[in-house]
């Protein structure tokens, strides 16, 4: 994945088979959506204030995430290798 120009609020990265790492995202964002990507297996170490969404869907690999801002809304996760959640308490509302 190239560098993401700063100012974007809203990504979706998908269907990408030879995804393996995000390296960096824009703290601009507001919205991310990743999915049908097999081998991604590693998310930037903190995430930006996701004020809105973020969605996962099919990424077998994904066995962690980094801590999840307080500013997210909504956050679905479905088909993803995810051993467990970070601490979700302060986030508004979950899906």
């Amino acid at each position: 994945l190239g560098s993401v120009p700063p100012g974007t609020e809203a990504l979706w990265i998908s269907d990408c088979p030879e995804l393996e790492t995000v390296a960096e995202l824009p703290q601009s964002l507001k919205r991310l959506s990743i999915r049908n990507c097999p081998k991604l297996a590693r998310l930037p170490h903190t995430l930006p204030n996701l004020a809105e969404w973020f969605f996962m869907r099919n990424l077998p690999r994904l066995t962690t995430l980094p801590a999840i801002p307080p500013t997210l809304h909504k956050l679905h996760a479905e088909k993803c290798g995810l051993r467990g959640l970070p601490d979700l308490s302060e986030c508004y509302e979950m899906d």
